[in-house]
């Protein structure tokens, strides 16, 4: 009569770990991002800088287009552009702006690391830094 209790003990405590296990992620989680998947009008919803956490109502939207452009819409008359690469999870950001000017831009020449996930109302893409310093959640 002791096997058979605990045999549906195991069964019932591995079924409840089996459905609590993480199923907050997406399906559509993606290793790589290909330019198609972040062409396109995307509004910032979270940036962090420096652990300093600011939630977004009248942020700026950023815009990546064909041929690696991206364009960062700052307000109805000022926007910055950058060229873009994607390599991986890597992306690659540089600006057409003298060394000198880019004190105040919107994002750093450099490297960051990206992730794309589909959920129910939106897509989001995270965009981090490498040195941690800065992200932003966009979404679209």
């Amino acid at each position: 009569m002791k096997i058979p209790v605990i045999f549906y003990l195991r069964v019932f405590i591995f079924l409840v770990f089996y459905s609590c296990s993480n199923n907050n992620q997406s399906n559509n989680k993606l290793d790589t991002i290909s330019n198609k998947q972040i062409i396109g009008k995307w509004e910032i919803y979270v940036i962090v800088n420096q652990s300093l956490e600011m939630h977004c109502n009248m942020c700026p939207e950023v815009i990546f287009k064909d041929g690696n452009k991206v364009e960062v819409v700052l307000s109805p008359n000022e926007n910055e552009n950058y060229n873009y690469l994607i390599s991986g999870d890597t992306l690659s950001l540089s600006s057409n702006i003298p060394k000198k000017a880019k004190t105040d831009r919107f994002f750093s020449d450099g490297k960051y690391i990206v992730k794309l996930e589909t959920l129910k109302k939106f897509t989001e893409l995270r965009i981090n830094r490498i040195d941690n310093k800065y992200s932003c959640i966009l979404r679209k």
